[in-house]
C-alpha cells in the first residue's frame, strides 16, 4: 500500500511540475560562434522592446536541438557575422535538422551572414 500511495505522489508530483513548466520560446536566436555580438544584442533589444517571447542559443545548444525541438519554435534568426565560421561551428546534423525543421514550417530569418 504504501508503495503504491508514494508511487501515486510520485506521478502527482510529476504533473504539477509539467503543468508548471514553462513553455517554449516562439522565436530561436541564434548568439553561437561566428555571431556578430553586436547584430546579436540589436536583434535581442528589438525583440524585447515588442515583448516577443524567445531564447538565445549557443552553438552547442543549437547543435542539440533534435528536430522535434526545433519545429517547436516559430522562427529561428540568425544573424550577422562570419559565415564561415557559423557553418564551421554548426554540425552537419544540426544544419541537416534545422533545414527539416524550416521545410516543414518552422520560420527563418537569416541576416547577412545568416543568409548564406
Amino acid at each position: 500500500m504504501r508503495a503504491r500511495v508514494a508511487s501515486l505522489c510520485a506521478v502527482a508530483a510529476l504533473c504539477v511540475v509539467s503543468a508548471c513548466a514553462p513553455r517554449p520560446a516562439d522565436i530561436l536566436l541564434f548568439a553561437g560562434r561566428g555571431t556578430s555580438p553586436n547584430d546579436v544584442s540589436a536583434i535581442d533589444a528589438i525583440l524585447r522592446e515588442r515583448g516577443w517571447d524567445f531564447v538565445a542559443a549557443s552553438t552547442s545548444q543549437l547543435n542539440a536541438l533534435s528536430e522535434a525541438q526545433l519545429s517547436r519554435y516559430r522562427l529561428v534568426i540568425i544573424p550577422g557575422g562570419n559565415f564561415e565560421e557559423i557553418g564551421q561551428g554548426l554540425s552537419p546534423e544540426a544544419a541537416h535538422r534545422l533545414r527539416n525543421a524550416v521545410q516543414h514550417g518552422v520560420n527563418y530569418l537569416g541576416i547577412c551572414a545568416g543568409a548564406f
